[in-house]
This record gives C-alpha cells, structure tokens and sequence, in this order.
C-alpha cells in the first residue's frame, strides 16, 4: 500500500516537473524568437 502511494507521488513528480520544464522552454524559445525579430508588435501581442 505505502508502496503505491510512494509510485504516485513519484510519478506526479514528474509530471510536475516536466510541465515547468516544458514551459521554461516554451518561454525561452519565445523570447529568443522575439529577439530575432525584434519586433515591438510581436513582444506586445505575448503578454
């Protein structure tokens, strides 16, 4: 039982932690590709 519980946790874990780091990339690939245009439109339209 204590087993399977643990599993669980571990697996929401992950996902939590795979989610942020989805993002953070996601985030970072914006802001670079914001960069490369430079473009103010573009900048304004994310927020």
């Amino acid at each position: 039982m204590l087993d399977e519980l643990k599993k669980i946790q571990e697996s929401e874990k992950d996902a939590m932690v795979r989610s942020l780091l989805d993002k953070t990339v996601r985030t970072w690939e914006r802001k670079k590709r914001i960069q490369e245009l430079g473009d103010t439109d573009v900048t304004r339209g994310v927020q």
